[in-house]
């Protein structure tokens, strides 16, 4: 292979990157550059001048009630997130490893939860949870409460638990991959070597699976601190728990 020749090879693997590059400019960076630019205009009556101003961040960034808005979004996302990835990790470890020959099937069905819209998916935890949900119902049947509980129907238990019903799909989307990529062998010879179930899940799965958990947490706070932007400042609650929580509420 002649020189000349190399360097046009190569010439053409750099040009591949472009319609990547080009995709990235187009529906990202353009999008985010444009909604930055507004963030720097006056707003008015349905509709913005384009009048240069620092206001708006002033305003924002010198509110006391903006930043503990914003501390409770992070709390809540934070803790609904880590959950999300633990519910998905043992699910998709129990599919992959206990139901191989129908772990295709099985997943499926997980991920067909996801179809839904998410109020559709938010309504349907109502059902569950609240303080008519069949929760509530069947512990006051069992005689075990006297009355609806009421953390489960207003409340950030009730949040962070719909929160994970609703985005545990995501999660395990990018978990039920990384588990089917850990090496068999380094399974056979820790059992082996006299290795208990749980000992072998920290010493070989965990360490194999634990940059893509590592992923799979950051995706799902990314989507629910997506939320947080939509706060009100009268209420006192991040925004994706005051939209929970008036739904469950039935408010």
């Amino acid at each position: 292979m002649t020189a000349p020749f190399r360097r046009l090879v190569a010439r053409g693997q750099e040009l591949l990157g472009l319609p990547y590059l080009a995709a990235v400019t187009v529906f990202l960076l353009l999008p985010v550059g444009v909604l930055a630019l507004y963030s720097f205009w006056e707003s008015g009556f349905l509709t913005v001048t384009r009048t240069f101003t620092l206001e708006t961040y002033a305003g924002v960034l010198t509110s006391g009630s903006f930043w503990g808005l914003v501390f409770r979004s992070l709390l809540v996302g934070a803790l609904a997130a880590a959950l999300i990835t633990i519910v998905a990790f043992a699910l998709c470890h129990g599919i992959v490893f206990r139901f191989p020959r129908g772990k295709y099937v099985l997943f499926g069905l997980v991920i067909a939860a996801s179809l839904a819209s998410f109020m559709g998916r938010v309504l349907a935890a109502r059902t569950l949870l609240g303080e008519g949900g069949v929760t509530n119902q069947v512990l006051m049947a069992l005689g075990l409460t006297s009355g609806p509980l009421g953390f489960l129907g207003f409340g950030y238990p009730t949040i962070v638990t719909t929160l994970v019903y609703v985005w545990m799909p995501t999660a395990a989307l990018i978990l039920f991959g990384s588990l089917q990529d850990i090496d068999r062998t380094g399974l056979e010879a820790s059992r082996d070597l006299g290795a208990g179930r749980w000992q072998t899940l920290w010493r070989v799965t965990v360490p194999q699976a634990v940059y893509l958990a590592a992923a799979a947490t950051y995706a799902t706070e990314i989507r629910l601190l997506g939320r947080a932007p939509g706060d009100r400042a009268e209420t006192g609650r991040p925004a994706v728990a005051r939209d929970l929580t008036l739904t469950l509420a039935g408010r």
